[in-house]
């Protein structure tokens, strides 16, 4: 049995994911409240969220890129 004191928190257990880097995103007030806002409504975090935005991002400038060339 696990005791905790109130109000602290816990952090889940999740496995260890491996990256390559970490990055730093500086965002201004209105963009950094609608991507917290975004992560409530869809239960997601701001990590996945971002990371979904940009593998649509850069798979729509790959397919861009084969059909300039």
């Amino acid at each position: 049995m696990m005791l905790r004191s109130k109000g602290a928190k816990v952090k889940a257990e999740r496995p260890r994911a491996t990256y390559a880097k970490a990055l730093t995103l500086k965002l201004d007030q209105e963009r950094y409240q609608s991507l917290k806002m975004a992560g409530i409504r869809t239960g997601k975090s701001s990590q996945q969220i971002l990371t979904e935005a940009l593998d649509g991002w850069l798979a729509r400038v790959k397919k861009l890129t084969y059909l300039i060339n």
